[in-house]
């Protein structure tokens, strides 16, 4: 089986786990979907559960946006987070709200904090010919093809498709499937340098240096920083009543500081 014919059986392997996991007493607010927004989700429903007594929460390990709409049309989720809404009949009757817009963020090894990048060393960091930093050498940490952060770098800067799909065949190359798994790979390695969301950085306390980009820091929200993603919140027609109530909460004024707090702006707010 090749690599990325793996990758796809063990995320489905994971859906079908999400639905096989869930125990046998019913819980009235199920979650689930990408890395990107569980631990930040996760906060925001034990804040909902505390307002809302009886209430009994579980959250899908990580499944991607694509697992989590899966889960969601298969009744498996009553709410799926993901970096996209819905496209035209993923979910019959579903419907997508959009959550808050954290930046895309490169970062690195929390020792590394001489790393700093600019647009024109993106292409020598994946074609692995960037100069070394005071500290020594990086490589970018590789993701799937499908994974939300890589199709918006190639789609951002559309230079860099053919050193990612050249690093992606090198001896050596580092790829790894879930957000969760890059960020403990970059904890780990001290010359990889990952891309992805800020929030999941924030909301699981990572310990990582998030890097500048053309001399901004993103840590900072800055309005003026051009790149963002909007985490959306989805339901379909057999979300249960307490999931759709969450869906309001999370976009609420009661929700918006802790949204805040990690990484991750309001929408509309």
């Amino acid at each position: 089986m090749g690599g990325r014919a793996f990758m796809r059986f063990i995320m489905f392997a994971a859906l079908l786990l999400a639905g096989a996991c869930v125990p046998a007493w019913a819980e009235n607010l199920r979650v689930g979907g990408t890395g990107a927004g569980l631990e930040l989700s996760r906060g925001v429903a034990a804040d909902f559960v505390r307002e809302h007594g009886g209430t009994q929460l579980w959250m899908a390990d990580s499944l991607g946006s694509s697992g989590g709409i899966k889960a969601l049309a298969a009744g498996r989720l009553d709410v799926a987070i993901s970096m996209r809404p819905l496209k035209d009949g993923e979910v019959a009757g579903g419907a997508s709200v959009a959550l808050c817009r954290t930046p895309w963020v490169f970062f690195s090894h929390a020792r590394r904090a001489d790393v700093a990048l600019r647009r024109q060393d993106l292409l020598s960091l994946f074609a692995a010919r960037l100069p070394p930093f005071p500290q020594g050498e990086v490589r970018a940490l590789l993701r799937p093809a499908n994974e939300s952060g890589f199709q918006y770098l190639e789609s951002t800067f559309p230079e860099l498709k053919p050193a990612i799909e050249s690093a992606r065949s090198n001896r050596g190359a580092v790829e790894v499937v879930t957000d969760q798994e890059a960020l403990g790979a970059v904890e780990q390695g001290l010359s990889l340098v990952g891309f992805g969301a800020l929030a999941p950085i924030v909301a699981e306390r990572r310990k990582l240096h998030v890097v500048s980009l053309d001399g901004v820091d993103p840590t900072t929200l800055p309005a003026d920083y051009p790149h963002w993603s909007i985490l959306y919140l989805l339901v379909g027609p057999a979300s249960s009543a307490q999931g759709r109530a969450f869906v309001d909460y999370a976009v609420s004024d009661k929700a918006a500081a802790r949204l805040r707090a990690n990484g991750c702006l309001p929408v509309g707010r």
